[in-house]
């Protein structure tokens, strides 16, 4: 439960407001976090904080986890500014070197339209005259401290907040628990672009990789920080959690092959080249007729792929009604997760329309 010793109230206003000033704070807290960070290396070189601030320049992002978690601490009745900031930057952080990772595993050098972490540990070696071995040797090394760092600063940010002890622990333990589901969740993404087909359940990849630290963990995180919530309600906002994260997964998938690059800042075409056999891919291969299968087969995985390719299995998604099967599916979830808070008594009105909100918009959004 939050310390009153340090408790400023910021009960006036709207949810909705309260969550944008928060949100609005946590760049600064990370931003911070770094300054703290390079200023503890002391009197040793300043290219030590090399890695910080490769990340201190990765920005943007939609900050999803960040308002999940500070709308779930104040719409619970939480009232500290500072607890709240802790969380939101928490659970950026850990986002942010789970994505640092992530592009690596990928291969990726760019995010949000910009070079990533890799992409500027390359483009600086090369700069310096290494020859692209080297570079990659270096992108991959930034990736995987930076990733590291971050992750790790999410930590020290929750030992840090001013709640008591108890409280704070059991937050590090739920960030934990969640990266540990996470990284198992990766290793099957990974694995299932090349196991035989029905060894890696799609649906597993997107609650374990996705749901659990997208959704699950800020609810949880907020639900902790704010202290005393009953464990009907917490059930009630694990099971929100897991629905919409498994939904906004399905949508990643399906903008991974039918968004707009300009828009989402990602290809694609890179998921049909390396057959990640995600839930939208699996629909096609059962709904598609003989022919469309055989070109599914040929082509999906292709490294070679070009864009009239991808634009026929395109077609495929479409005429064999899997893009809209997986449409309703994803319905099906928001409508479920929408369920979960409004029949739940322990969680406020203000914080049910909060939450309803956001699932309505995971199926419409463009990134």
């Amino acid at each position: 439960m939050e310390s009153s010793a340090t408790s400023t109230d910021t009960r006036s206003g709207t949810l909705s407001h309260r969550v944008d000033e928060a949100v609005d704070r946590t760049a600064h807290v990370i931003a911070s976090s770094w300054s703290d960070f390079e200023a503890g290396l002391g009197a040793f070189p300043t290219e030590a904080a090399h890695p910080a601030r490769l990340l201190s320049e990765m920005t943007g992002g939609k900050y999803l986890r960040s308002r999940l978690a500070v709308a779930t601490y104040f719409g619970l009745g939480g009232t500290t500014d500072a607890a709240s900031d802790a969380i939101s930057a928490a659970v950026q952080l850990l986002h942010l070197g789970l994505c640092v990772h992530d592009d690596l595993i990928d291969g990726d050098t760019r995010r949000h339209g910009r070079p990533n972490v890799a992409g500027r540990a390359s483009a600086r070696a090369l700069a310096e005259g290494s020859d692209t071995a080297r570079a990659a040797h270096e992108a991959m090394t930034a990736s995987v401290l930076a990733g590291d760092l971050a992750i790790a600063r999410s930590q020290q940010l929750l030992l840090a907040a001013p709640l008591p002890a108890e409280t704070r622990i059991a937050l590090v333990d739920e960030l934990l628990d969640a990266l540990g589901t996470t990284i198992g969740g990766e290793w099957l993404d990974v694995r299932g672009e090349t196991a035989p087909a029905g060894e890696v359940p799609t649906d597993a990849i997107a609650a374990l990789k996705t749901a659990r630290y997208t959704t699950v963990l800020p609810l949880r995180l907020g639900a902790i920080a704010r202290g005393d919530v009953d464990a009907p309600t917490m059930d009630a906002l694990q099971r929100y959690g897991e629905a919409l994260g498994v939904a906004y997964q399905m949508k990643d998938d399906e903008l991974g092959i039918f968004g707009d690059p300009e828009t989402t800042g990602k290809s694609v075409t890179a998921d049909l080249r390396s057959g990640k056999r995600t839930g939208l891919l699996r629909l096609a291969h059962e709904l598609a007729d003989g022919n469309e299968r055989v070109v599914l087969d040929n082509l999906i995985g292709r490294s070679s792929l070009d864009e009239a390719q991808a634009g026929r299995l395109r077609e495929i998604f479409v005429a064999s009604g899997a893009l809209t099967v997986h449409q309703e599916r994803m319905a099906v979830l928001v409508r479920q997760a929408i369920d979960e808070v409004e029949r739940a008594p322990g969680i406020p009105a203000d914080l049910t329309r909060y939450l309803t909100r956001g699932a309505e918009l995971v199926v419409p959004r463009e990134s």
